[in-house]
């Protein structure tokens, strides 16, 4: 699975697809940097990545396919979702002590 999403990347014949996905890919690795430090601020960038590629690329000409849209946003919702969960446990902590 390491491999699979460069053949697919590597077929978008348009270059606004391609663009406008490297640009969202982009936007991901810094809410990834973000949630290292700020949990909640991470966790709701990196859903909100995850939901806009997983439209974007549901509609695409370029990426077609229900495998498509799960290959190249559920590396972003997981960890998003886990970001929250985090931060919410976080926050359950300190409120206890």
């Amino acid at each position: 699975m390491v491999g699979e999403g460069y053949g697919v990347i590597k077929n978008a014949n348009t270059s606004y697809d391609l663009m406008f996905l490297l640009a969202l890919f982009g936007f991901s690795f810094l809410a990834y940097v973000i949630g290292w430090v700020i949990e909640i601020v991470g966790g709701v960038l990196l859903s909100l990545a995850g939901i806009l590629i997983a439209f974007y690329v549901s509609f695409s000409e370029a990426f077609s396919g229900f495998y498509f849209v799960l290959l190249l946003s559920l590396p972003f919702l997981i960890p998003g979702l886990f970001f929250i969960f985090s931060w919410k446990n976080k926050l359950m902590r300190t409120k206890a002590a």
